[in-house]
């Protein structure tokens, strides 16, 4: 965006001030008629015991000899024995040897499915740094630690104790009720959630909703929302993409370098393409993000959202400079891996980086490779770009169906003074698979995790917080009690 069209923006809005403080004052949340319902009974200690359990089962994602599959195996009978009810009441489907479909027959076959995911297989995880060892599951100072505590074994196990919960009391759903637990979302490949998927849509089986991982649950003041927390569900997911740029050269001795090595044309590649980034755009599901907490936050970010219309540019502008906004509105660039020389005196014919690019809506695998194409020849035309791997990006779920109705209504109920909106999940996400069964797909997490916790995921010390377990298992206990009806 040049300087100009902001000067001329900003000109234009100087101008038009007054109407645009008409609009922001007269702008109001819409009246939302949701009460918290009282919390049920929960065996906390039984839910630590549970997750201790299953962290200590390293069901780590089979990409390399080193980890077996036997792990998948004895997390599968960890499931059947430690929540009975759940074994006696659902119909298992395996699915590749590994991944799960649980089916719960609902008491009337005309309501379509609900489906509710989770994946079983967790990062590796170095005992190097961790306070405790990663596969313990060590229960200490309110938390309980280990690989998977966060992603994603706390919410599966969340899901479960609401569901023997929920069982135990002599729940019957209307609906039929799906888990479908994958076992190789982390590397992104084919075997589990893909094949799930296959098998389900050749039984005839249309889901009415499915629910997975996503979106969070932030601190309002970052939008200057000041004592509300943020429920994000994630109405659609960004493409994936890897694409290896290639420089190549004549290589030689490196006591008697070029000036131009393949080295130091990939590093100006890099810089160049970090720094040329794609058009940012206003995607549908965005513009429902902001117009839904616009009408929240403080006057002088209503001010700028009510009217992003006319502020557009201005507001691009802004959001560009902070990296989680950056990322809503435009396709991304990540440099992660770099090959070059193998020996610290050779210099490489070719150099490799490894580029992760997370696609916006509207914009595809073809607009990124063009796009990398063309910054690559400003540099140098010696330059291969190729294609590793990608999935575009996904549809966009409604935020005015009954499927997100629901959720919104159950995040209403379970938490204190929250405001659910959509959003894009910049991650992906096992769900990307099912849309040939299902339109509306949403993401969220129910955890209120601190921006320190955040952090830990797939990192060193990952953890659960004991009392936002407890919270997620009320909130899977009221989400499946408003999605599927009880027959009682």
């Amino acid at each position: 965006m040049s300087v100009v069209m902001i000067i001329l923006n900003l000109l234009l809005a100087i101008v038009l001030l007054p109407v645009l403080i008409l609009r922001a004052l007269f702008t109001r949340p819409k009246v939302q008629h949701v009460e918290r319902v009282p919390d049920r009974e929960v065996d906390i200690d039984r839910a630590v015991e549970s997750l201790s359990s299953a962290i200590r089962i390293k069901t780590i994602s089979m990409t390399a000899p080193q980890y077996p599959p036997q792990p998948f195996v004895e997390y599968r009978n960890f499931i059947l024995n430690r929540y009975p009810l759940f074994a006696e009441k659902a119909q298992l489907t395996i699915i590749n040897e590994y991944s799960l479909i649980f089916k719960i027959n609902g008491s009337d076959p005309n309501l379509k499915p609900i489906c509710m995911l989770a994946h079983q297989d967790v990062v590796p995880a170095s005992p190097d740094g961790w306070s405790y060892p990663p596969f313990s599951g060590e229960v200490k100072d309110g938390f309980i630690y280990g690989r998977g505590s966060q992603d994603m074994k706390g919410t599966m196990i969340a899901m479960l104790e609401a569901l023997e919960t929920l069982l135990k009391k002599g729940f019957a759903p209307q609906r039929d009720l799906y888990f479908c637990f994958g076992h190789d979302e982390e590397p992104n490949t084919t075997d589990g959630a893909l094949n799930i998927v296959k098998h389900l849509k050749a039984q005839g089986i249309e889901m009415e909703s499915v629910f997975d991982e996503g979106g969070a649950m932030l601190d309002g003041a970052l939008l200057g929302i000041k004592g509300k927390t943020l429920a994000m569900i994630g109405a659609c997911e960004k493409g994936y993409c890897d694409i290896e740029i290639t420089t190549n050269v004549t290589g030689g001795h490196a006591s008697n370098p070029s000036k131009k090595t393949a080295v130091l044309l990939l590093a100006q590649t890099i810089d160049k393409l970090m720094n040329t980034p794609m058009k940012a755009v206003w995607t549908p599901t965005v513009k429902e993000t902001f117009k839904t907490l616009s009408p929240h936050m403080n006057f002088l970010f209503k001010l700028l959202f009510v009217n992003r219309d006319l502020l557009s540019p201005l507001l691009m502008f802004a959001l560009s400079k902070i990296s989680i906004t950056n990322a809503l509105i435009r396709t991304t660039f990540a440099p992660t891996v770099l090959t070059g020389s193998d020996a610290n005196n050779v210099l490489p014919k070719s150099a490799t980086v490894n580029i992760n690019s997370r696609v916006i809506t509207g914009q595809t695998s073809d607009d990124v490779m063009a796009h990398i194409k063309k910054v690559a020849a400003k540099v140098d035309d010696r330059t291969d770009v190729k294609l590793v791997m990608c999935t575009q990006p996904t549809p966009y779920a409604p935020s005015d169906s009954d499927a997100y109705r629901v959720i919104a209504k159950t995040i209403g109920e379970v938490f204190d003074d929250t405001i659910a909106a959509p959003y894009t999940f910049i991650a992906n996400t096992d769900s990307r698979f099912y849309y040939p069964i299902c339109k509306n797909i949403y993401r969220f997490t129910p955890f209120n995790y601190t921006v320190e916790d955040t952090g830990r995921i797939h990192a060193i010390d990952e953890r659960c917080c004991i009392e936002d377990l407890k919270k997620a298992i009320l909130f899977f206990i009221r989400y499946i009690e408003n999605a599927c009806g009880s027959a009682n």
